[in-house]
């Protein structure tokens, strides 16, 4: 699994976007967590961090067979 975030450095307040994928098999599940206790759901999904700082954002991918995929990165978001 991976994900790409647009813009690559966020400002605060504004949405950023993250796109998860899976190569190789078919996915059927995409939850986020951004590292701000807040969570999401879908391979897309648009969000807006309240503070500057660096998060740690996990992405965890499922199969139809049931097998998690997850990934993590630090994600630095600007004032």
């Amino acid at each position: 699994a991976s994900f790409t975030v647009s813009p690559a450095k966020p400002r605060v307040h504004k949405k950023a976007r993250f796109h998860g994928k899976l190569t190789g098999a078919t996915a059927v599940k995409f939850t986020w967590s951004f590292g701000d206790h807040k969570k999401g759901k879908g391979a897309t999904v648009k969000h807006a961090y309240r503070k500057a700082g660096k998060y740690k954002v996990t992405l965890k991918v499922v199969t139809a067979a049931g097998k998690a995929f997850p990934v993590t990165r630090t994600v630095r978001v600007r004032r």
